[in-house]
């Protein structure tokens, strides 16, 4: 009776999640990439009781899923890691992602070959694993002076919150691979108990996810701090900087640097762009740099690199640069360069 409850919660709870996830979507217009992450998060936490589930409906279970259940706990340290530090203008770290990806790899091929017992070396490894990643997000969200974590009011989940989570889920997990290996009767009991902690995950993700539609549903009324005739002026500088001087095309540009073009602050600055030409400062840039980009690309020879024009276009990261240019003419750049650069049509 319990197990059918847990497995109609278990359903509601995914098809919840759906719902949470094309919200999100149209409410912002795409997903951030921290939020992405969380999602990631809960269906690695769901996975786990879900093909145990499927494995009971049909009798069945092909090993290498059984093998990934025992291992997925190597895979929610890494995640979390990468929640609390990403970091949007920061170009991402595949190295790194590998990195922190191969003890799992190691954990799930050696479960692979030993299907009976856990190996004593691979337990090792597997409370290693667990102690490192206590010990690095502890650090990280209490004890870092370096500005590397990453919060702000759009989160799913708090840092902190989810962290904490992580303690108690990965001491849980710790738990039931010393009761294997010791062979307790109370293997099942924690194993159940463990599973059911992703419906706290559910409420924190519900939290966050009302917390962003309430944000987005009240707009803070604003002191404006430019006068109609100066926000004029300041809007016919700023076009010139960036029609004329091309400004765009600096690649560390940044507000700060802006506002000093315009010999206004940061918050008038803002404001120009917000209120009076009802953009923010990367849209606005962006979109010269993109159609920089564009009219590099229609004069490229074909031999030129689509890579390398990011640069001069003014961007500093090749994803942003990708993104951008798609999300304006609905084409990646070398699909505009083979439909439109002159070179091609002689």
């Amino acid at each position: 009776m319990i197990a059918e409850s847990l497995k109609i919660l278990y359903i509601v709870s995914a098809a919840y999640v759906v719902f949470v996830t094309i919200a999100l979507a149209l409410i912002q217009g795409r997903l951030a990439v921290d939020q992405k992450i969380a999602l990631f998060i809960f269906w690695l936490l769901l996975s786990t009781p879900m093909l145990e589930y499927i494995g009971i409906a049909f009798n069945y279970m092909p090993y290498p899923f059984i093998a990934f259940v025992h291992s997925s706990l190597l895979l929610l340290g890494p995640a979390i890691y990468f929640y609390i530090t990403y970091k949007s203008e920061a170009q991402f770290d595949y190295a790194q992602l590998l990195l922190h990806l191969f003890p799992f790899v190691i954990f799930y091929t050696g479960r692979l070959v030993e299907q009976k017992e856990i190996p004593t070396l691979l337990a090792l490894l597997y409370f290693l694993h667990v102690l490192f990643y206590q010990f690095l997000l502890v650090k990280k969200t209490w004890f870092s002076k370096d500005g590397t974590t990453n919060s702000y009011a759009q989160q799913l989940i708090g840092q902190k919150a989810i962290v904490v989570f992580f303690l108690v889920v990965s001491s849980a997990y710790f738990a039931q691979v010393t009761l294997h290996k010791m062979g307790s009767d109370y293997l099942r009991l924690l194993w159940d108990l463990s599973n059911t902690l992703t419906f706290i995950y559910i409420l924190m993700l519900s939290k966050g996810f009302i917390d962003i539609v309430k944000i987005k549903q009240t707009k803070p009324t604003r002191v404006l701090e430019l006068a109609p005739d100066l926000a004029n002026q300041q809007k016919k500088l700023l076009i010139d900087l960036f029609e004329k001087e091309q400004l765009h095309l600096k690649n560390e540009l940044s507000l700060n640097c802006l506002a000093k073009e315009l010999d206004l602050t940061n918050n008038q600055t803002s404001e120009l762009l917000n209120e009076h030409l009802d953009t923010n400062f990367y849209e606005f840039v962006n979109k010269y740099r993109v159609f920089e980009a564009a009219r590099m690309l229609k004069l490229a020879s074909k031999k030129t690199k689509v890579s390398e024009l990011y640069l001069e276009a003014g961007f500093n990261n090749k994803n942003t640069f990708y993104r951008e240019f798609k999300k304006t003419f609905d084409m990646s750049p070398g699909e505009y360069k083979t439909r439109f650069s002159e070179a091609t049509k002689h």
